[in-house]
């Protein structure tokens, strides 16, 4: 039996492996030109520099035991443990974590007073988590939810969000406690304090064999692991083909026009391109991968000569609480934290903020020629001093000629142009009687945003002003009707273009009609929250019943 694994980053090499530990075939399929994914690692003048991860976490075996099992245990290294401390930004300054501090938790109530980094009130609100009553209703709640709770406002801002929704890259609001921080709920269910718990709690003991730092990583970056797995996989790694189409019975079609049949299928890519290539075979799920929520960030490695810089660089690095104004989330010591991350007499600074696009209209790209028929495109990112910064994309171009072409009322487009695509895709679902999404009814096509001059494409006068047209014809003639939306771009947009559009003629009943911008994930966004929205509606008299954006889940 062949396994196709679709996605050739680290979950998917990891995937291959363990098919080929047990001696089965495979082949692996990654649409860009390199394996590994979002691992990456520069080697350059003696700077060893981390384009993501830049250690993985110990007291989670699998990664470790991977190493060891394809013989790079060896090249493990742990932390500089003599020069542990994490700071926190905070009015301006940098101020040394408390004495004590696991996490969120006070362990060390002397460290925690003499701390300036929260008012008296703040923390004495930390250190009376013990006395506050455990939460009594079942299921889930927001991380945001439960620091406030048991640690108090002020804790939530300071290390809650800057630690804790830090290490996700996430908003602590809608951040699922159950998702992040598990153990948590635990304690606070077994215990009724999370602090008299972690008190009381001997040391756990790690897995047997595990390196004794908390974090490990390897002299040459996290790299080395993605080089180890190629250099053991001995089945089919296949770069630069992307999966078009995933069929009921398991076959894999290629954006080549390649046909794999395959007895079972790993999908090891982000959640809205599995869902589209589920969309056919398992809709419910397609539906819930296609709202999860991902967030972007972007990392800069900064050398400088030591002499250059003004202080010591005596820890990791620190953290940032969201209050302060500024996009950067974090910044690590590297050649602190690590050896062999600098050359002689250097260090190595690294800098993770959050993506706030503060641009010109709804998106703006620029390219680079790599050929006849290959751009380079760039999404250009405002910061909030005006600047532009110009950050790699996924996007794909494709080049349309129309000669004299007409656009609309009255605008005549110039004779050729470039489209982007797939930038919103529209679905509709059928409802129950109480809303609930039920089954995949009708698919529309995925949109196109042709790429014109802004500033000089005047909105058209008879544009779509409302999101949605519900039970709308578009010729009474045919007696068709279908739903669209302007996708909120109407200066680039006629009304009634045709890519916009699902033909529900014949339906009846009750529906939601769905749309999702970005659904490959192509374009840098700040704000995930809006990219899904859904209109439920009846057919075929058009009327809605409601609106909502940013689904949770069917």
């Amino acid at each position: 039996m062949l396994v196709a694994v679709v996605g050739g980053g680290i979950t998917g090499l990891a995937a291959a492996w363990e098919l080929q530990s047990r001696g089965i075939d495979y082949v692996v399929l990654e649409a860009s030109d390199r394996l590994g994914g979002k691992i990456v690692t520069e080697r350059a003048d003696g700077f060893v520099i981390e384009g993501a991860a830049d250690a993985f976490l110990t007291q989670k075996p699998w990664a470790w035991q991977l190493c060891r099992e394809i013989g790079l245990g060896d090249r493990l290294i742990g932390t500089n443990d003599a020069q542990r401390t994490v700071y926190v930004l905070r009015g301006g300054r940098l101020h040394p974590m408390p004495r004590g501090m696991r996490l969120i938790v006070p362990l060390d109530a002397a460290g925690l007073l003499e701390s300036d980094l929260l008012s008296p009130e703040g923390k004495g609100r930390m250190l009376a988590e013990p006395e506050i009553p455990a939460r009594q209703e079942a299921g889930d709640e927001s991380l945001a939810s439960f620091v406030r709770r048991r640690f108090g406002e002020e804790a939530l801002e300071v290390f809650g969000n800057s630690l804790l929704a830090g290490i996700h890259v996430g908003d602590s609001e809608r951040l699922s406690l159950q998702a992040t921080f598990p153990n948590y709920a635990a304690l606070e269910s077994a215990h009724g304090s999370i602090t008299r718990a972690a008190l009381a709690a001997a040391p756990a003991p790690g897995a047997a064999g595990a390196p004794s730092s908390m974090f490990v990583s390897f002299p040459s970056g996290v790299s080395e692991l993605v080089e180890g797995l190629q250099a053991h996989l001995t089945g089919d790694l296949r770069t630069g083909t992307a999966v078009s189409r995933l069929d009921p019975d398991g076959v894999l079609r290629t954006g080549t026009g390649e046909v794999i049949k395959a007895g079972a299928v790993v999908l090891t890519v982000p959640p809205g391109q599995a869902g589209d290539l589920l969309r056919e075979i398992a809709p419910e799920l397609a539906w819930e991968l296609g709202v999860l929520r991902t967030e972007s960030s972007a990392t800069v490695s900064l050398g400088f000569r030591a002499e250059q810089v003004g202080r010591p660089l005596d820890g990791f690095g620190f953290v940032v609480p969201h209050s302060e104004p500024t996009h950067l989330l974090a910044c690590t010591w590297s050649s602190t934290k690590w050896p062999h991350r600098a050359p002689e007499g250097h260090v190595l600074l690294r800098a993770t903020s959050s993506v706030d696009n503060r641009g010109r209209g709804p998106l703006e790209l620029r390219a680079r020629r790599l050929g006849v028929h290959r751009w380079a495109v760039y999404q250009a990112i405002y910061d909030e001093r005006g600047h532009v910064h110009l950050a790699p994309t996924r996007v794909q171009l494709v080049f349309k000629f129309v000669p004299g072409e007409r656009y609309g009322y009255g605008y005549v487009g110039a004779a050729s142009y470039w489209k982007v695509r797939h930038v919103a895709s529209f679905q509709l679902w059928s409802l129950s009687a109480d809303l609930v999404p039920q089954a995949l009814v009708r698919v529309g096509p995925k949109v196109d945003y042709c790429l014109r001059d802004l500033f000089r494409t005047a909105p058209l006068a008879h544009s779509p002003l409302e999101p949605v047209y519900p039970g709308c014809s578009q010729d009474p003639g045919i007696r068709r009707d279908v739903l669209g939306t302007s996708v909120g771009w109407s200066d680039v947009y006629p009304y009634g273009y045709p890519e916009q559009w699902i033909d529900v003629t014949g339906l009846r009943g009750r529906f939601a009609f769905v749309m999702r911008a970005d659904p490959d994930g192509l374009i840098i966004e700040s704000n995930h929250a809006n990219d899904v929205s859904e209109t439920f509606l009846e057919l075929p008299s058009g009327r809605v019943l409601g609106h909502r954006v940013g689904i949770a889940s069917p």
